[in-house]
């Protein structure tokens, strides 16, 4: 008999999570096991109760329960008076904890790593990442473990000859007109931290790193390099994020614009930029629409939004589409991809100069599609969510061996 796989999600989130939970329960499915995959939110929690009801009653048939962030943590019951009761879980089903966020990313990753679950294995996108884990979260396993692309139905021949009326597009969300520095803020109680973290944002402006990687750089250049020092900062992990992510996307759009490149965007928040009428904004669209707009372009240009050691599905996504791919700096994509054959890089350093690229990319279809079969290749082998599914499994396997007797 198959083990079983219990994977829990919610369509009410970002709508990539919940096509990509499913790709990722299609492949675990694939890989040889019975997989149930519950929307935590769905009418009258049905699903949910059963799922609960078979990890309480038959643990023995599961191998793993997986879940999107903090989905399946805890297995709340309902009972007859309409309140809800936590429920405590078998303690030897290991729970993987997906994150399609950092895990200093507080609001989205709320509740997942101050659980107390035994065997509870955490996945991260970016290999920065485990060091944070390892510093705050020891007692947590880890897996660098990267969103893979969706495919298409279409092989790269067929993607190729489909016209692409869009040249550039660009997918993401604006957090607001002007950047936020919290730690200027009157309610930042802690002003002796201010230099500091003023010099930290200013190194995060001009070199394409994590915020982890940033702060240590910092310290380091202070000669504070004992681990004390980064723990004292894991409160402005947050702040520093929240200030860079809005700041890196606007002085992406700004130095396209100013190189009269024009750009499509999807995301929300555009038309309240200065630059905005020099935009093609296009409405929020669903998962299965914005594959459509990838579909329909000859580049996708993309923020790393913190994964400047990691990857995300945009990238791997739009390379399974046939789609040309310029994207801020990742010391991981530059292991995987060729720069400038498979893929363009740029910053807001000594790569700033590769925006001027895309122009040829653009016009210059021999080039662009020589660029896109390597990068499909590359990405058909190795980032597909075939491949996670293996990577997971395997890393359960090692560290559980008799879940998978």
């Amino acid at each position: 008999m198959k083990k079983k796989v219990i994977v829990f999600s919610s369509r009410i989130t970002h709508p990539a999570v919940w096509p990509n939970t499913m790709s990722l329960a299609s492949a675990i499915s694939q890989s040889g096991f019975d997989v149930l995959l519950c929307d935590i939110n769905e009418n009258r929690f049905a699903t949910l109760f059963y799922c609960q009801k078979m990890l309480r009653e038959q643990p023995d048939s599961i191998a793993f329960t997986l879940g999107i962030a903090d989905c399946g943590l805890n297995a709340p019951d309902l009972q007859r008076n309409g309140e809800w009761r936590p429920v405590s879980r078998p303690a030897m089903v290991p729970h993987v904890s997906f994150l399609f966020d950092t895990p200093y990313n507080f609001p989205a990753i709320s509740g997942t790593l101050q659980h107390d679950m035994p065997r509870h294995i955490i996945t991260l996108m970016d290999r920065d990442s485990l060091r944070y884990m390892d510093l705050f979260h020891p007692e947590k396993h880890k897996l660098f473990l990267p969103v893979a692309g969706t495919e298409s139905d279409a092989g790269i021949d067929e993607l190729l000859s489909r016209p692409r009326p869009i040249g550039l597009l660009y997918c993401a969300s604006n957090w607001g007109i002007d950047t936020v520095q919290a730690w200027h803020l009157p309610e930042w109680t802690d002003s002796s931290s201010v230099p500091l973290l003023d010099d930290i944002a200013e190194y995060m402006m001009t070199h394409p790193v994590t915020t982890g990687r940033a702060i240590e750089a910092v310290l380091h250049l202070r000669g504070l390099d004992e681990p004390e020092y980064l723990q004292r900062l894991q409160p402005c992990f947050w702040p520093l994020l929240r200030y860079i992510k809005p700041y890196r996307r606007q002085k992406a759009l700004s130095l396209l614009l100013e190189s009269d490149i024009p750009v499509h965007v999807i995301g929300d928040y555009w038309k309240d930029t200065p630059f905005a009428q020099k935009l093609t904004i296009h409405p929020r669209v669903n998962y299965d629409e914005f594959l459509q707009l990838i579909d329909q372009a000859k580049a996708i240009f993309s923020d790393m939004g913190e994964f400047n050691n990691g990857g995300h599905e945009r990238v791997f996504t739009a390379m399974l589409h046939g789609t040309a791919v310029v994207s801020e700096y990742s010391q991981y994509l530059a292991e995987e991809f060729k720069a400038d054959d498979d893929i363009i890089f740029y910053d807001f350093g000594k790569r700033a100069q590769n925006i001027s690229h895309i122009p040829k990319l653009l016009s210059d279809d021999a080039y662009r599609e020589r660029m896109v079969r390597r990068a499909y290749q590359k990405a058909y082998a190795r980032h597909r969510w075939q491949n996670r599914a293996r990577a997971l499994i395997d890393a359960l396997a090692l560290l559980y061996p008799e879940r998978f007797a």
